[in-house]
């Protein structure tokens, strides 16, 4: 951490900064979306009301890091959302399409809230007071989505071979996803300045451990890592479906936008 608790942003810092931020926003707005998508289709009523939650949460989150941006580089609504073609957007590109089921949505959210969370652990003794402030209320709620996340995989997984197969191979095909993201931040200005306090090397060597560890625990075929490889999942888009940002900007509704 760096000797001094800084209140505006370092010189040379801006774009990296606006880059690491959108790229954690972006995957937490379409995570946030999936979640409302499968409010209603969840297996129980209960587990309707976390996933509804949990889309309040995300959303909630990317309000806190737009937040950033706007005090600190003057950034709005407009330029964030409203003005941003899908091609604009930094999110884990297994976020970029459409969930199939529900079985999905878990093992995704198991493996990339997991790797954001732990990206933001890096934040939450930041040298810059806003950004660590704002990171340590959403670590707050992102312990619930944990328990939550991976009570359920391990649920699913004791009941059939079948469900355990299934979340094996999401898991496989997910994590070489979130790396091949992961290692495109590029970060080095704000480690330098203790914006950062951990390289992204170390955020995905953690990362890796946490889901071998709950992979563990439910009983499945543990991740590869020789299989962390950036040529995963070639024929995922890049960027989200332009339907999906149509959804996300309210444009359906936006005569209504005050």
């Amino acid at each position: 951490m760096a000797e001094k608790i800084k209140e505006t942003l370092p010189s040379g810092t801006e774009q990296e900064f606006r880059s690491l931020l959108l790229s954690i926003s972006d995957s937490k707005l379409l995570l946030g979306y999936h979640f409302g998508e499968w409010t209603f289709r969840t297996p129980t009523l209960e587990s309707g009301i976390a996933t509804c939650n949990f889309a309040q949460d995300e959303l909630g989150h990317v309000r806190l890091l737009h937040g950033l941006l706007k005090n600190s580089m003057g950034e709005s609504d407009k330029t964030l959302v409203h003005d941003r073609n899908a091609s604009d957007y930094l999110s884990v590109r297994s976020l970029n399409i459409d969930i199939p089921n529900w079985l999905e949505l878990i093992s995704l959210s198991a493996v990339i809230d997991t790797g954001l969370t732990i990206l933001l652990r890096s934040l939450s003794d930041s040298s810059f007071r806003p950004l660590r402030d704002r990171v340590g209320k959403i670590l707050q709620e992102e312990k619930f989505h944990t328990d939550y996340t991976n009570a359920w995989i391990i649920s699913l997984t004791s009941e059939s071979d079948e469900r355990s197969k299934t979340v094996s191979d999401i898991f496989r095909r997910t994590i070489p996803v979130y790396a091949e993201w992961l290692n495109s931040l590029n970060t080095a200005g704000l480690l330098e300045t203790g914006i950062q306090t951990r390289s992204i090397q170390a955020i995905l060597d953690e990362t890796i451990d946490t889901l071998d560890a709950l992979a563990a625990k439910a009983g499945l075929s543990a991740p590869n890592t020789s299989e962390i490889t950036s040529d995963q999942e070639a024929d995922l888009p890049l960027h989200p479906d332009e339907d999906i940002i149509y959804s996300i900007r309210g444009e359906k509704n936006e005569v209504y936008r005050v």
